[in-house]
């Protein structure tokens, strides 16, 4: 009989926290994923950006039975076709979500109502690895909450597991690359780490292509870590590769190269189709709205102009609807004055730590900055030569290192407090704020428009 070990106060407490986050978010999820309209509301689009569209893939796939090409007539129109054509992981359990609701013969807002849901599940398990990942970034429990919350109370991430759409699913395999790798640099590698990095490339793969950049630079960390010094000289430990080195690549390419193995039979090896969604685009007379500018310093101008950045800004923080659901200026200028209170100590803090950190910290955090800056040039890119997309969601991958770094910040100046009470208690603020803005935004800004319909 195994002895029963009774929970400390601390432990309770922490518990009873994990709860009422967990809590809170599939309480604010799931009131929007039930009370946004489901129909395509053009021209005004108050609707979620492009779900009508995405909702095809798993409703053809339930229907069906396998995957569509992206020429289908069920999949005819605008963008349709298009997303048939790219990594569509996070919609295939929506498939089978459908599928048995189609056998009651279910229709309308129940079908839309239960894919949503999936994504509220994704939501949830990104909210539990973001914690699991404050536990190994920050000792000081104040700091996990105030990261945890900052991270998953953000309206714009909360939108994303909302509505249909591949990001949520993106979102939580790069919260897991994040939490697996660094687990990993201050372990060693183990059979969990390697299941869980491998699966969460695999998703990412098999999802959103913006997030390509933390799959690369996570792997070269992966990779690295291999390598250790011995007699003041770095070797190659061959063994550790063999048997979990080898494993991962092996899994990885199986598990996300049957998708470009697809393309490339398809398309005749464009396994991105990049070239079949151009031709798709000019047979169905689609307008391209990319290359706006000759030269790249001259398309810079054009964004600052049309206030591309301001837009990006605002879409970060809350702007639900296909960007048409705007809150009051005051709302954007207070959450970016939190916000850059939060950069500007993030930035004292790494001064003021960066001699103490060690080489495996400065490998880790360098590759993680990169990573958040290929996502931003990737919709850097997207932005001025396939598509005029300002939406915050292509760089929401970032969203995770961002707060990192801010909660640095806070933890830097949560040190300095020591006995200082009132300093101590800024944490507690900016928990409070985040869950404060998150409420306003959704049930004082979004609800008024939702519930017009």
């Amino acid at each position: 009989m195994t002895k029963r070990v009774s929970l400390t106060r601390e432990e309770k407490r922490e518990r009873l926290f994990l709860i009422l986050y967990l809590l809170l978010f599939a309480a604010v999820a799931l009131s929007l994923a039930y009370v946004q309209p489901w129909q395509n509301l053009a021209p005004d689009f108050e609707n979620p950006p492009d779900e009508h569209a995405r909702i095809r893939i798993p409703l053809f796939i339930a229907r069906y039975g396998h995957l569509p090409v992206g020429t289908e007539p069920e999949m005819s129109g605008l963008y349709d076709g298009l997303y048939a054509m790219r990594p569509s992981l996070g919609l295939y359990p929506m498939a089978l979500v459908m599928r048995l609701l189609l056998s009651f013969n279910a229709e309308g807002f129940a079908l839309f109502f239960a894919a949503r849901l999936v994504n509220v599940a994704f939501g949830l398990c990104t909210a539990y690895v973001v914690y699991l990942l404050s536990k190994r970034l920050f000792a000081r429990t104040e700091i996990r909450w105030l990261f945890s919350c900052m991270t998953m109370f953000l309206p714009q991430h909360l939108f994303l597991h909302t509505y249909v759409n591949n990001e949520s699913l993106n979102l939580l395999s790069v919260a897991m690359m994040l939490y697996g790798i660094t687990v990993l640099y201050q372990e060693t590698f183990t059979v969990r780490v390697c299941v869980l990095l491998a699966a969460s490339w695999i998703i990412c793969m098999l999802t959103c292509f913006n997030a390509y950049g933390f799959v690369l630079c996570t792997g070269i960390l992966f990779l690295l870590r291999f390598f250790e010094r011995r007699e003041g000289k770095f070797s190659f430990d061959q063994k550790k590769f063999l048997r979990y080195g080898l494993p991962v690549i092996f899994a990885v390419l199986i598990g996300a190269g049957w998708w470009f193995v697809r393309m490339y039979l398809l398309w005749g090896g464009d396994i991105f189709a990049l070239e079949a969604t151009k031709a798709y685009h000019e047979r169905i007379g689609a307008v391209q709205i990319g290359n706006i500018a000759g030269s790249f310093g001259s398309a810079m101008e054009i964004l600052v102009a049309r206030g591309v950045f301001t837009a990006l800004g605002r879409s970060f923080i809350a702007m639900y609807g296909s960007m048409k659901i705007p809150a009051q200026d005051g709302y954007y200028q207070l959450y970016a004055l939190f916000l850059g209170a939060g950069f500007v100590l993030g930035c004292a803090a790494l001064a003021a730590k960066a001699k103490r950190l060690q080489a495996k910290q400065i490998l880790l955090r360098v590759f993680v900055f990169a990573a958040c800056v290929i996502t931003f040039v990737l919709w850097l890119r997207y932005v001025l030569y396939t598509d005029f997309q300002v939406q915050a969601r292509y760089i929401m991958p970032a969203v995770i290192p961002f707060f990192v770094f801010l909660s640095r910040g806070w933890e830097l100046i949560t040190e300095k407090a020591g006995e200082k009470k009132k300093l101590s208690l800024l944490p507690y603020t900016g928990m409070l704020f985040s869950v404060l803005m998150l409420l306003y935004y959704v049930y004082r800004v979004a609800f008024r428009y939702y519930l017009d319909f």
